[in-house]
């Protein structure tokens, strides 16, 4: 595989959350040689700019790049950050099956891979009521709601996206995932602040469930960044301007994280 190859593969995935495109991100390097994967270290941090957990990766890369590391030392940091993380995860999910388990009704969106997990735990003890928004332009709530649906304790709702934040009010908890956190803000999919703060105006919690990997340092923080999606995801050949964004940007102060960082729960 060549460099060019994994950086496009990695770039068009827009139905992944960032833990399993981090996932894709680390097999894909171990097919590459040393002068393809030096130049898709280079190339990593314009795959999804908005999410920490790649831009996390490639700063470890570059800076064991900047020491002199060959090709074995930039695989072993890659995989032992991705050990690092798994083990966060782990973490994450078990304090989250515990924050969550009174809530007899819960919403979230998109398709969060460590709500998914904690939703499937909680699944094991005791029934409840699953909303989820479909999350467009992708849909990938859609593929959440049919993987929950094959559960038999939980009763799953699919709803559009406008409407999630009128079943707020008819929730006990929100629960989402995060693709970065920073010392202000959450960042997730588009319609994750909507859901914010209809639970903070109904007095519902929010948990955001975050691994190490999605928190930024003073350096990614700076490298995080917007971009604009084809507007042909959301209607092909319009007359007018389209503006299709994925991500948007949660106060920090209106939900709960649930981390293993130290002081962050």
């Amino acid at each position: 595989m060549k460099a060019r190859e994994l950086y496009e593969k990695i770039r068009s995935d827009n139905m992944s959350g960032a833990s399993a495109i981090l996932d894709a991100i680390v097999s894909g390097m171990a097919e590459l040689d040393e002068g393809e994967l030096t130049e898709f270290i280079r190339l990593l941090p314009q795959t999804h700019p908005s999410m920490a957990p790649i831009l996390n990766l490639w700063n470890r890369l570059d800076r064991a790049l900047a020491s002199g590391g060959d090709r074995d030392e930039l695989i072993d940091t890659a995989t032992l950050y991705l050990a690092e993380i798994q083990r966060s995860r782990d973490d994450v999910v078990a304090e989250a099956v515990k924050l969550i388990a009174p809530c007899e009704r819960i919403i979230t969106i998109s398709r969060s891979s460590l709500v998914e997990r904690a939703l499937q735990q909680k699944a094991m003890s005791e029934p409840f009521e699953l909303i989820v928004a479909e999350s467009r332009p992708q849909r990938e709530g859609i593929g959440l709601a049919e993987a929950m649906n094959q559960l038999e304790a939980v009763r799953v709702t699919l709803v559009v996206d406008a409407a999630a934040v009128f079943f707020v009010q008819d929730t006990d908890c929100v629960v989402v995932g995060a693709d970065a956190v920073t010392p202000e803000w959450i960042v997730n999919k588009v319609g994750t602040y909507a859901l914010a703060l209809a639970a903070k105006h109904h007095g519902r919690p929010s948990f955001v469930l975050a691994s190490i990997d999605k928190f930024t340092d003073e350096r990614t923080s700076k490298m995080l960044t917007f971009v604009e999606h084809s507007p042909d995801k959301v209607l092909p050949n319009a007359p007018f301007r389209i503006k299709n964004i994925y991500f948007d940007r949660t106060p920090i102060e209106w939900v709960r994280i649930v981390s293993d960082r130290d002081g962050e729960r």
